[in-house]
């Protein structure tokens, strides 16, 4: 949702020059984790990674999977990115 809402990306596919313990370390989480999440996502269908990228081929079942809601997202960010 904000990469859609800054036009940061390209279609559904984002670029994300991180590796998996730079993402863990971001997120707070082990490598090990994060590998399993990927691996389970990449499985299911819900992510497709190749080196820098990852695609997302269904963002709606991700953001289900994730139990996402975008309502924190709508406070004030169109206002910025619009003028």
């Amino acid at each position: 949702m904000r990469l859609e809402r800054t036009k940061a990306r390209d279609g559904n596919s984002i670029r994300l020059p991180l590796s998996q313990q730079h993402l863990g370390d971001a997120l707070g989480l082990s490598s090990v984790h994060v590998s399993r999440t990927l691996t389970t996502f990449r499985e299911e269908g819900l992510i497709l990674r190749s080196r820098q990228r990852i695609e997302l081929p269904d963002p709606a079942a991700l953001a289900r999977e994730a139990e996402f809601g975008d309502a924190y997202l709508n406070d004030g960010i169109d206002h910025f990115f619009n003028h």
